[in-house]
């Protein structure tokens, strides 16, 4: 066996410290944000709408209008995932999300912010299917139970 790994107990061993010490507490930390983000702008919404001079009816559709694009974009995180690497998919997704997170706070208009939202809906929705697709490929069988528990309470949290 070459490598820094003296035997395979070695390599299952840096693989499970790095399972559940560096893997799971970053995807419980994304998902917590990200459930964060999908529910931040009700509370924000009247302080939003008084900057901008929103109408009702438009703070009403600011409100709903991310997750037109959160809908689109959950559903074909799967496929994304298969298709191009959960890894690869993840990580796109997590910075294009911060991009639209910020370029929200830019806005300077309804419209800006209508497409600031959707673009955000967008590149958060394949988070969870990719997200589920790495802890899958990184979890041994008999541990994926346990991560995808810990991995759901974020969202209670």
């Amino acid at each position: 066996m070459s490598g820094r790994f003296r035997s395979a107990a070695d390599r299952e061993a840096v693989g499970y410290r790095r399972r559940w010490a560096r893997i799971l507490p970053n995807v419980f930390i994304v998902y917590t944000i990200s459930y964060l983000d999908r529910v931040n702008v009700g509370t924000a919404l009247p302080a939003i709408s008084q900057d901008l001079n929103l109408s009702p009816t438009e703070a009403g559709f600011v409100g709903g209008v991310f997750f037109w694009g959160y809908l689109v974009s959950f559903l074909a995180g799967g496929w994304l995932a298969n298709r191009f690497g959960a890894k690869r998919v993840t990580l796109f997704c997590l910075v294009a999300w911060g991009f639209f997170a910020i370029a929200g706070g830019f806005t300077t208009n309804f419209y800006e912010l209508v497409a600031t939202r959707v673009l955000l809906g967008l590149s958060e929705g394949p988070i969870w299917s990719s997200v589920s697709a790495l802890l899958s490929q990184w979890f041994l069988k008999s541990e994926r139970g346990r991560a995808f528990g810990i991995w759901n309470i974020s969202i209670p949290i």
